[in-house]
């Protein structure tokens, strides 16, 4: 099993292709007139609806294998699946730690403010959902998990605050799910 810290060196060279994506939500061209809804499967293993077009790309950086779709909505909110793969499973004391550290991550830019914390299950996998009010009347939801140790979710939408932000927002997660379950939501033979 990697070390904690061989786990954080091995995410932080990935961090910012996620980072990257999600500042280029702000600087893309809005899309013209109304995106249509569909359920996308994503590269990662996972669906969701969002607004489309949708886009994915991927990136090897040494060791890790990061992904990430995304969908713009009329509004400029983005919706974002990504998943990152770790070049080994990390212990139940190394997912905590790189669960706390992602948290700290997206948390700590200047004018970022966690406004709520709290456990859910996605696809029977324990998950960390962080809401955060950020700069310019925006607002962020995110669910971080770590699928059989090995494969590290963000699955996030960011975009101006307001009912089409909430309702947007729930539709994303309500329809989220894993393609495959991963051994520790799997039943028993």
């Amino acid at each position: 099993m990697p070390t904690t810290l061989d786990a954080r060196i091995v995410f932080s060279l990935s961090l910012p292709f996620v980072v990257g994506c999600s500042a280029a939500a702000r600087s893309e061209a809005e899309p013209p007139g109304p995106v249509a809804w569909r359920a996308h499967p994503t590269a990662c293993g996972a669906i969701a609806e969002m607004p489309g077009p949708v886009r994915e790309r991927g990136m090897q950086e040494g060791p890790t294998y990061a992904r990430v779709a995304w969908g713009k909505d009329v509004d400029g909110s983005r919706y974002e699946i990504a998943c990152f793969d770790l070049p080994e499973a990390l212990d139940a004391s190394g997912r905590a730690e790189m669960l706390a550290q992602v948290e700290r991550w997206i948390s700590t830019p200047p004018g970022t403010r966690i406004v709520e914390r709290r456990r859910v299950e996605v696809s029977g996998t324990p998950a960390a959902e962080l809401r955060l009010a950020l700069p310019d009347a925006r607002e962020g939801r995110y669910r971080n998990f770590i699928v059989d140790g090995q494969r590290l979710f963000e699955v996030s939408v960011v975009g101006p605050s307001g009912d089409a932000l909430h309702a947007g927002t729930e539709r994303f997660f309500r329809s989220f799910r894993l393609l495959t379950l991963p051994a520790e939501a799997a039943p028993s033979p």
